[in-house]
């Protein structure tokens, strides 16, 4: 569906996401019950929040990396790879709140996804689809609604009277083609005639929710063949 695809090419600017995985792996560890505080190898944090807050600060990742590896929370490529890192992110960020908020602006794209590629925290495929966002935007294309962040993108896009737009906007930076985008069309033209999702639910996890119970799956199944 277009608008988990938009999504999750937006989400691809979040290089934090990737960035911070030591971090959630300590926070993870922090609420273990063999933890015992403080934590010398954090900067000697006393508790749950103070170690989070302590990871969050970028200056802090070669520690949280180390810490992480050493426990068990993370390979030893994820560890190298945030150690070479280093302390500042995209617009000079240097705590995962600023990074996600930086990035999350399509004006930072380029930058962002510069910063990627050079600490290799996105796939290959996440690169070559968030690049075609990009282009598209380089070329004068408009997201669409005109939203500029993820969130307001995804929001945007769960509206079902907003899937035309959506999918046009995918075609035209090119990470939706072929199958999947004849698809996407069809179930567009099935909405614009007049036909309506099962149960009326809006939106991938709405939809997902409501098929998966038992009693709806005959009702899933006949749309699926109508649409």
């Amino acid at each position: 569906m277009a608008r988990q695809k938009l999504s999750i090419v937006l989400a691809s600017f979040l290089v934090s996401t990737s960035i911070f995985v030591a971090f959630a792996a300590v926070t993870v560890y922090a609420q273990s019950a063999d933890i015992t505080y403080p934590v010398a190898e954090l900067g000697n944090c006393a508790s749950k929040d103070a170690c989070r807050a302590y990871c969050d600060d970028l200056t802090n990742a070669s520690a949280c990396a180390s810490f992480a590896e050493a426990h068990g929370l993370m390979s030893e490529e994820e560890a190298d790879q945030l150690r070479a890192f280093g302390g500042e992110g995209p617009g000079g960020c240097t705590t995962k709140d600023s990074c996600e908020a930086y990035c999350e602006n399509v004006a930072h794209i380029d930058e962002c996804l510069a910063f990627a590629e050079a600490n290799d925290v996105m796939s290959p495929e996440e690169l070559e689809d968030a690049r075609g966002v990009a282009r598209a935007l380089a070329q004068g294309a408009q997201l669409p609604g005109g939203c500029t962040s993820k969130s307001a993108c995804e929001a945007y896009c769960e509206d079902m009277s907003h899937m035309n737009e959506c999918i046009a906007f995918a075609e035209q930076a090119g990470f939706m083609k072929g199958e999947e985008l004849a698809e996407a069309k069809r179930m567009a033209s099935f909405i614009e005639a007049g036909g309506t999702m099962p149960g009326n639910c809006q939106g991938e996890a709405a939809c997902k929710s409501y098929c998966e119970v038992e009693e709806h799956m005959t009702e899933c199944a006949e749309f699926a063949i109508e649409a």
